[in-house]
């Protein structure tokens, strides 16, 4: 019941670095992930945003798992447009950080005073964000700058549920929010190639996730492993930048588009982990607590896939759309409609 010991006959340390190896639902991560990531996206973010500003707007505004809609300018210079959308998608992620560790124990014995100690230590820790499901409800307000450049901003909700390594984790709606621009590259015949590049915020809801995680400790000077259900709040938020190019077939009424699909993801993931039971032996009470505090860099496995989708003009300057898009290990799907002013 609660705790479960087993006595160990080699060095504390070599113990800990057993545990730590067999662990299955954490290992030992990329310590370069763990330092330059938040370095890394800033500097793609960077280029992704100022690139093509150093193109001339009216010759390529280029660059644009939330829709994303065909790869070229919609709306002509001066133009509005309301958009409304809907999506849902599924990511596996990964994340990487430090966990902060502690635990204290008390023994009671018949005739014999109480013995007690405690320990802390930090270390680096990877969980698998595994099967991470998404709804996005967004609504979007779009400018044309020139007639083959405009911009969008956008404002709504997002939940998602995922298996951190190993518990569940189900975080409720929270703010959405992002931006983007499509651009035009050139024109041939019926075919527009295009561009598009956007950035999405999205954080959902906390939750109380219990994951477990095998200790080793020292109980009155004997070396210990202590399998402990460790359960407290969660809280996983993430930035996705997605930059599509592609082609355009108008049908007139009917548009075809896809392309190639780059999906960057950054995030943080911060969790607070608490256990703590009471056994009783041969007359002998052994209580034990212990508690952890991650704080985790989060990002994609797979960013590089593609996208297709199908836009139809219901009628005039109104159009709705649905579209898909993948990775290696992502995957989305979406829907959703626009009005532009004339």
């Amino acid at each position: 019941m609660g705790v479960t010991y087993t006595r160990l006959r080699n060095s504390r340390l070599l113990l800990a670095r057993k545990a730590l190896d067999e662990e299955t639902l954490v290992s030992k991560p990329n310590t370069a992930f763990c330092g330059e990531k938040e370095k890394s996206m800033k500097k793609r973010i960077l280029l992704l945003v100022v690139a093509p500003t150093a193109i001339s707007l009216c010759a390529a505004p280029a660059l644009a798992l939330p829709p994303i809609g065909p790869p070229r300018a919609l709306l002509k210079a001066g133009q509005w447009a309301a958009d409304t959308e809907y999506s849902y998608d599924e990511m596996d992620l990964r994340s990487c950080g430090t966990c902060d560790w502690a635990y204290s124990w008390t023994l009671s014995e018949p005739g014999v005073p109480d013995r007690s100690g405690s320990d802390s230590w930090t270390d680096f820790r990877r969980f698998n964000i595994d099967n991470l499901r998404s709804h996005m409800i967004l609504g979007s307000l779009a400018y044309g700058l020139c007639d083959n450049w405009d911009v969008h901003a956008r404002l709504g909700v997002a939940d998602a549920k995922a298996t951190v390594a190993g518990g569940n984790f189900n975080g409720g709606f929270g703010v959405a929010y992002g931006f983007g621009m499509r651009g035009t590259l050139c024109e041939t015949g019926n075919v527009t190639w295009g561009t598009a590049v956007q950035a999405t915020w999205a954080t959902p809801g906390s939750d109380t996730v219990t994951i477990s995680e095998t200790l080793t400790v020292d109980v009155d000077g004997v070396d210990q492993q202590v399998t402990a259900p460790l359960s407290g709040n969660m809280q996983l938020k993430w930035r996705e930048v997605q930059v599509v190019i592609g082609p355009t077939w108008n049908m007139e009424a009917l548009w075809a588009y896809g392309g190639l699909l780059l999906h960057f993801v950054n995030g943080e993931l911060d969790w607070s982990g608490a256990y703590s039971a009471t056994d009783e032996v041969d007359g002998t009470t052994t209580t034990f607590s212990a508690s952890t505090r991650c704080a985790h860099d989060v990002r994609e496995r797979s960013d590089v896939g593609g996208y297709a989708g199908l836009m139809w003009q219901v009628m005039a300057n109104t159009n709705v759309y649905v579209e898909g898009q993948f990775t290696g290990t992502d995957w989305g799907v979406s829907f959703g409609g626009y009005w532009a002013t004339p």
